[in-house]
């Protein structure tokens, strides 16, 4: 064999793809969530864990399986959320999926691409969370509670249903008397 056809084969041989690695696919990534909980991880998990994993098995996301799902609990402390939703972003958690004000904020804190699902948060707007609730731009999105931009349409329906309401009061817990 001479010289030039040794070294053409190696050449060849140098860039041919292996054909072991036909067959092979990527490993796929596994997406992690990181979950914040303001309060502890006992009220959590009757009120709010079973839910939450019970609507992702209904779309067929499984817990373990092909999703990973980091639970952090603040015990009421917004100093300890902070501090685990920066242990969260260090990880690599593909979302943060926050419980409450406190929580939705530890995770802004933490970072400012990783995708931020606010869960129940009290009016995202006057917190600062989003800029309007029909463009929040920014990472963060979710679902909201006492909204202030809809006082006024609540406030339209109540009196359609009841036409001769001449007062309305709210309580803290927020419930509406209306006299």
């Amino acid at each position: 064999m001479n010289r030039r056809t040794f070294l053409w084969g190696l050449t060849l041989g140098a860039l041919a793809p292996p054909l072991a690695a036909e067959g092979q696919r990527p490993a796929h990534k596994i997406p992690r969530v990181g979950v914040l909980f303001s309060g502890s991880s006992t009220e959590a998990a009757a009120v709010q864990r079973e839910p939450f994993e019970r609507g992702l098995r209904e779309l067929r996301w499984l817990p373990g399986s092909n999703i990973v799902i980091e639970y952090r609990y603040g015990e009421g402390s917004e100093e300890r959320l902070a501090t685990l939703a920066a242990e969260l972003a260090r990880e690599g958690v593909d979302v943060f999926v926050a419980r409450a004000n406190p929580a939705v904020r530890a995770a802004q804190s933490a970072s400012v691409s990783i995708p931020i699902v606010m869960s129940t948060a009290d009016d995202p707007v006057g917190a600062g969370f989003v800029k309007s609730l029909a463009r929040p731009g920014g990472n963060t999105t979710g679902i909201a509670n006492l909204v202030s931009e809809l006082d006024a349409k609540r406030l339209e329906l109540l009196r359609e249903m009841i036409p001769r309401l001449t007062r309305c009061g709210a309580r803290e817990s927020g419930d509406v008397v209306a006299v």
